[in-house]
């Protein structure tokens, strides 16, 4: 790109168009080749949990760990909220491990419709569960303080002593009894697990935008996630949710004070779940995830509005780690996380600065003119101006190699992705067959 942009030297815009280009680059870049590594593990390898995520086979047969399911809510819909705990009760009692549960609905609503309705609702609960009283509550906060993070600190400092273990949900997400049961066995085998997160994959929706926007995470989370896992090691990100997390180390490292100064980079922590895996890590305890699908799940944004609408909260709370990101004694990987995390959010803006110079680039330079001249020269013979003729394709070509390389960088993990489906006949039997993979992909 420099090359291309200072063959006649650099102009200002042209210096704006790289300075955009190598801060957005990365991004890409480290998404790609997190692509290419997980996918090269999971071809060589039998099982690539062996490789990135060799705890997963010390794990005790069967655990005797108190475990505390906490859902912090605000104004959510009731009877999903309801459906997916009762759902993850019911399969953890069909494993015989239920009584080791206790389910704790997190409120902080202050609709007072929602609010009667979550009562009522946990009420005949507690009626209708012979154990009922004893492993199903509910408490409201009056205020918000803090958000979710606040929310769920509130629990720990106040309940957090009676369990050796939370598993983390958010109103959208569900889990099943085997899968939250696998973790708890591992987390109990590996005494250095702080917090230890499974891959969630989007639920069957009707939305035309989410079943796109799912299409294409399904093919590439997974194989992204394995690549990433390789080389993070004990220092993974944390999404926040569908984790289990071991309670009295969140305790001891967790807390989160107000940032100084205002909104939107000051005040309570909105990102909190980056935040909370690098004081874990920080505390000398792992953070990792556990990169194989099924058994945990999230509801995608029905609409573009709504996922507009989601990604600028993340936005904000990504930016708040500009505040973090040189505290005092977090590990190297985690600032790498949080650095990462930031990127991801300014590369967007970037990449619209980028592409809206580009228009006043073309428009007022020679450019047009340029693309008539190679028009030109390519139809007459090789004379005297050969050597220019020869200079400015090339040039084209490079434009041309540039561009092919960027769509490869931005659509190899997802083909990545769709191959190794392809190539997995049980995979591919699940999308009814690779036509139907195929007319997904395209």
């Amino acid at each position: 790109m420099a090359a291309l942009l200072a063959g006649d030297g650099l102009a200002p815009v042209e210096s704006l168009l790289l300075l955009c280009f190598c801060l957005s680059i990365p991004m890409v870049v480290i998404g790609f080749w997190n692509s290419v590594i997980g996918a090269a593990v999971m071809l060589a390898a039998r099982n690539h949990l062996d490789v990135v995520a060799p705890f997963h086979r010390n794990r005790v047969k069967r655990s005797s760990a108190r475990v505390a399911i906490v859902m912090p809510v605000f104004n959510e819909d009731t009877d999903r909220v309801f459906r997916h705990l009762q759902k993850l009760l019911a399969s953890l009692d069909s494993l015989g491990v239920g009584g080791r549960y206790e389910v704790f609905l997190l409120s902080d609503s202050t609709d007072p419709e929602i609010r009667a309705d979550e009562q009522r609702r946990l009420r005949a609960w507690q009626c209708a569960d012979a154990d009922g009283a004893a492993r199903l509550h509910y408490r409201h906060r009056t205020e918000n303080q803090g958000y979710k993070a606040g929310n769920l600190w509130a629990f720990v400092e106040t309940r957090g002593q009676d369990f050796d273990y939370m598993v983390v949900l958010d109103a959208d997400s569900a889990m099943h009894g085997r899968t939250v049961d696998r973790l708890v066995r591992i987390m109990d085998a590996n005494p250095r697990l702080g917090i230890l997160q499974s891959l969630a994959v989007g639920m069957p929706t009707e939305s035309a935008f989410a079943r796109l926007f799912q299409f294409g995470m399904r093919h590439g989370m997974l194989v992204h996630t394995v690549g990433a896992a390789w080389w993070q090691g004990g220092s993974c990100p944390y999404w926040g949710h569908n984790a289990v997390i071991r309670t009295d180390a969140f305790k001891q490292f967790c807390h989160l004070e107000p940032l100084p100064g205002t909104p939107p980079l000051g005040g309570d922590i909105l990102s909190h779940d980056q935040v909370e895996a690098a004081l874990m890590r920080a505390g000398g305890y792992e953070v990792r995830v556990l990169p194989v699908e099924g058994g945990s799940y999230e509801e995608m944004p029905p609409t573009l509005p709504d996922f507009i609408k989601r990604d600028l909260r993340w936005c904000q709370g990504n930016m708040q780690h500009l505040r973090v990101l040189f505290a005092r004694r977090l590990h190297w990987m985690s600032r790498v996380n949080l650095l990462v995390g930031i990127m991801s959010f300014l590369s967007a803006p970037l990449w619209v600065v980028f592409v809206t110079l580009t228009i006043i680039e073309a428009s007022s330079s020679d450019f047009w003119e340029r693309i008539s001249a190679v028009a030109e020269v390519t139809t007459q013979p090789i004379g005297p101006f050969g050597i220019d003729m020869l200079a400015v394709v090339a040039q084209e070509t490079e434009v041309v190699s540039l561009l092919a390389l960027a769509v490869v960088l931005l659509l190899g993990p997802k083909l990545m992705g769709v191959l190794l489906v392809g190539f997995d006949r049980t995979l591919r039997r699940s999308h009814a067959g690779f036509g139907r993979l195929f007319a997904g992909l395209v």
